[in-house]
């Protein structure tokens, strides 16, 4: 018996929204994001995204002529905020928002090319907190006895200071806990 391919799965997924928010002001970089990687795994403790962005410097519906990445009204850089929502060809859709206080990060933005008609960036995007987990001042300090699943919640509250709500499984008993000035995510896994 011969089966038929499905060639909706060989269609291309959908960018909803893409939304740099700077200090000046947001901007609409939808038009330009050619393409997007999005990073989920059990192993890591937050999601990842690259963006390709390509910026002629041309902007519809907006009277500022300017660069995305380097003009001299518009400063975007490391720790600036993106809302980025898309779904992919089956209609499953992922959403990082500030309406939902939960947008990305920029962790890196890297020229990929450039020629006299345009310049091709690499943004990489990841979680608030994984920025925070790498300052000096966010570290696990001092002991916990508690249940694994508050001195998750007290790390995760107190040390990367996350408002977003968190889905902790209760544990059942109690644990000693030296921090050893690990980093936040660290801790965590260790205790899981």
């Amino acid at each position: 018996m011969e089966t038929q391919l499905n060639s909706k799965a060989a269609e291309p997924s959908n960018i909803i929204e893409c939304i740099l928010h700077t200090q000046e002001k947001d901007l609409d970089i939808k038009p330009g994001v050619v393409e997007i990687y999005y990073y989920q795994s059990v192993l890591d403790c937050t999601v990842r995204v690259t963006l390709t962005v390509t910026d002629t410097g041309y902007r519809y519906r907006d009277s500022d002529n300017s660069s995305i990445l380097d003009s001299t009204k518009l400063k975007t850089t490391v720790g600036e905020f993106v809302s980025l929502k898309f779904e992919d060809n089956q209609g499953n859709g992922v959403s990082f928002s500030k309406d939902t206080n939960n947008p990305l990060m920029i962790k890196e933005i890297y020229g990929f090319g450039a020629d006299v008609s345009k310049e091709v960036f690499k943004i990489d995007l990841w979680s608030e907190e994984a920025t925070y987990n790498n300052l000096k001042g966010a570290k696990v300090n001092g002991s916990y006895n508690d249940k694994p699943s508050n001195i998750v919640e007290e790390i995760l509250r107190k040390n990367l200071k996350t408002q977003k709500s968190l889905d902790i499984e209760k544990t059942q008993n109690n644990l000693r806990y030296i921090g050893n000035k690990q980093k936040p995510f660290y801790s965590c896994v260790e205790l899981a």
